[in-house]
């Protein structure tokens, strides 16, 4: 993240970081968004929640669905997202080993 996102980030609240992503990774990213919305139901895993809409209810996010999806997984938990967040939030984005270590 640049001086000038971070400073936009600070003073806003959110921040645009544009072509984080190529065109063929944003493909691969919206087929694996998809596999996901796919899903059928299953409380017990991942958790989809819908909204009413005038075509009736439709999917709006999906929770707890990180540990079942590999290429998501990797996408959300390693590499240029962590980084980004936690160029935002001044601090690391995710634990370190140390710190998610159970007492």
């Amino acid at each position: 993240m640049t001086v000038e996102q971070k400073a936009f980030y600070d003073a806003n609240g959110w921040v645009k970081v544009p072509k984080v992503f190529s065109a063929e990774a944003m493909g691969s990213i919206a087929s694996w968004v998809s596999d996901m919305a796919g899903w059928e139901e299953h409380d017990s895993k991942w958790m989809h929640h819908y909204e009413e809409t005038e075509h009736g209810a439709r999917l709006s996010r999906t929770e707890n669905f990180v540990s079942y999806h590999t290429e998501i997984s990797k996408l959300l938990m390693a590499g240029v997202l962590p980084t980004l967040v936690g160029d935002a939030l001044g601090e690391g984005a995710l634990p370190t080993a140390q710190e998610s270590q159970v007492v």
